[in-house]
C-alpha cells in the first residue's frame, strides 16, 4: 500500500524526487516513516530520483575498418622551431547550460594556443573559424590542413575555400589512439 503512495508521489513529481525529498512530502501528507523505510520502498519500487553532474554522451564512434592516413609527425614531439607543427583538438565540455564545444590549435614547440572557438553546437565553423585564429595569430604563409573530423560528428566543411585562399593545401588527415596527443602538461 504504501509503495503505490510512493510511486503515485513519485510520478506527479515528474520522477525527480530523491530518498530526502520522498521522506518531506511523506510527512507533509501525514505518513509517520522514516527515512531509511523510504529509501528501501523506493529500491523495492525500482524508483530513484533524478542525479546531477551524470551526462553520458558519446559523441564519438570510431570505424576500426576504417583506413588510416600516415602520421605525418611521427609522434615526435621534440620540435624546437615554432609554426612546423600545429595539433588541433575538438571537445565538448558540460555546463548547466547544456554541451559546450570547443576546437582549438596549438603550436607543438612553443605550446602556445593559436586560435579557439566555443559554440553550444557542432557545426563545422567552429573548427575552421579556430584554424583561421590560428592562420591571423601566426600569419603563416604554407599551411596544411585535413576536412578528417569536419565531415561526421561535425557537419559538411563550408568554408574550405577560405583556407585554401590563405595558402593552406589539403592534406590526407591522421587520427592515431585516444590518449596518444601531445600533451603539454605530460611533456
Amino acid at each position: 500500500m504504501l509503495i503505490e503512495v510512493i510511486k503515485g508521489v513519485h510520478e506527479k513529481n515528474f520522477s525527480c524526487y530523491g530518498v530526502l525529498k520522498m521522506w518531506h512530502e511523506l510527512k507533509r501528507q501525514g505518513y509517520r516513516i522514516g527515512r531509511d523505510r523510504v529509501g528501501r520502498l523506493m529500491r523495492q519500487a525500482g524508483l530513484a530520483g533524478a542525479m546531477r553532474g551524470r551526462h553520458r554522451t558519446i559523441t564519438t564512434r570510431q570505424d576500426r575498418e576504417a583506413s588510416r592516413h600516415p602520421d605525418r609527425a611521427n609522434r615526435g614531439w621534440d620540435i624546437i622551431a615554432p609554426n612546423t607543427v600545429w595539433v588541433a583538438d575538438f571537445t565538448y565540455v558540460w555546463t548547466y547550460a547544456g554541451f559546450c564545444y570547443v576546437s582549438f590549435i596549438t603550436d607543438v614547440a612553443s605550446r602556445m594556443i593559436l586560435g579557439w572557438k566555443a559554440s553550444m553546437s557542432k557545426e563545422s565553423s567552429l573548427v575552421i573559424d579556430a584554424l583561421a585564429q590560428a592562420l591571423f595569430t601566426r600569419r603563416r604563409g604554407q599551411v596544411q590542413f585535413t576536412t578528417h573530423g569536419l565531415l561526421s560528428p561535425v557537419g559538411a566543411v563550408d568554408r574550405p575555400h577560405q583556407l585554401l585562399a590563405a595558402g593552406a593545401p589539403r592534406l590526407p588527415s591522421r587520427v592515431g589512439p585516444v590518449g596518444l596527443g601531445h600533451d603539454p602538461g605530460r611533456s
